[in-house]
């Protein structure tokens, strides 16, 4: 197996043509009569993800069933309904290159990188068994290592009863069902620990938050384990389920759009700025302007576009609106220059944005901060 995720493909767009008719011929059945594991060649993680979206979306799963094995190269992935200012430090993002991703299930943020295994698990939807797939990958890290490995309430694997190794998360429509895990075999939780840092206060949403919990990777404990091997591993116990005769073993494949008609314009879609930070839940952000008197600054945003942006009196302005109390401490025009950001897309740097702003139109920041004349008691 040592060479399983790093050999060129042998088969071609014509036995995938072939399979997919095969797949599409007949109804979904109770139980599977096939089983392929697919072992994704690229690294990208929107290529991965279109990949995931593509079978998902083209192939009548429930006779023939698929686990697909994929890793990519450094990114963050934030679930469907999340905030990714609410999950992640974006500026850290930015400077390492790193790329954002948001998936179609729900679910928590997770972190990538190649010593890390994804795992997606295709059936029809009768056959959605979220646990049974669970159990299947904690069998054969049992089996092959011995590790104390368990599934908690919340279907995330544990090792050691205490450190979070896998977590999950699932897309079901009428038909069709996919559930997908990661895996830390050998993860830089440095990278990890930094990426997923929470630098942004004062922010109000309805979207999904992620549960932090100690992780650790199953290489710290075990020098024998490699990719390779829990990918060979993993790949074997889910092939047996359907007997020698059904299993279509391991098939390498190339995530384009000569195999796969349409993919590229998937990909391109899950990377669009609009699809990665539009898509977020409506959701408020409240800061301080530390130049220009400590003004509180409440700031509403929907699909990623600023709607709002309101000035907030102190508790002891006796029922002045937060606009009136501004105009009476800092220079009249500030409650329109703040209104000038609505429209502007939001991103973590909000309020030096917003302190730019006010301070290039009074002149310096001395203008700013000269006033502080505050309400009456």
């Amino acid at each position: 197996m040592s060479s399983l995720l790093l050999a060129r493909p042998s088969v071609r767009l014509p036995l995938l043509a072939a399979g997919r008719r095969a797949l599409s011929a007949r109804p979904a059945a109770p139980q599977p009569e096939a089983l392929s594991v697919f072992l994704s060649q690229s690294h990208n993680v929107f290529t991965n993800l279109a990949l995931e979206d593509w079978l998902y979306r083209n192939f009548r799963f429930g006779r023939h069933n698929l686990l697909m094995v994929w890793r990519n190269a450094p990114c963050v992935v934030i679930g469907r309904h999340q905030n990714p200012w609410r999950e992640v430090d974006t500026h850290h993002l930015h400077a390492a290159g790193m790329p954002l991703a948001r998936r179609n299930s729900g679910g928590g943020t997770v972190y990538h990188d190649l010593g890390n295994l994804n795992l997606t698990f295709f059936s029809a939807r009768e056959q959605y068994d979220r646990s049974a797939n669970l159990h299947l990958v904690a069998d054969a890290l049992r089996q092959g290592w011995g590790f104390d490995i368990t599934v908690n309430e919340r279907d995330d694997i544990l090792l050691d009863g205490a450190f979070k190794v896998s977590g999950t998360a699932a897309k079901l429509t009428r038909n069709t069902a996919y559930h997908h895990l990661t895996l830390m075999v050998n993860v830089d939780t440095d990278s990890l620990h930094r990426s997923l840092e929470r630098p942004l206060h004062g922010l109000k949403s309805g979207a999904t938050e992620s549960v932090p919990a100690p992780v650790r990777n199953l290489a710290d404990g075990a020098p024998s384990v490699s990719m390779d091997k829990i990918v060979a591993a993993i790949g074997q116990m889910y092939l047996k389920q359907a007997g020698k005769q059904a299993s279509r073993g391991f098939q390498m494949v190339n995530p384009s759009d000569e195999w796969f008609p349409g993919l590229a314009a998937l990909e391109a879609g899950l990377a669009d700025p609009g699809w990665v930070y539009g898509k977020t839940p409506r959701f408020s952000h409240t800061f301080r302007l530390a130049a220009c008197s400590n003004v509180e600054v409440e700031v509403q945003v929907e699909k990623g576009l600023i709607t709002s942006v309101q000035p907030l009196p102190p508790d002891n302005s006796a029922g002045v609106s937060g606009t009136e109390w501004v105009r009476s401490i800092l220079p009249s025009a500030f409650p329109e220059l703040l209104a000038s950001l609505v429209g502007e897309k939001y991103c973590a740097d909000i309020a030096r944005r917003t302190e730019t702003l006010l301070l290039g139109h009074t002149g310096s920041a001395d203008t700013c901060r000269s006033d502080r004349r505050i309400l009456a008691m």
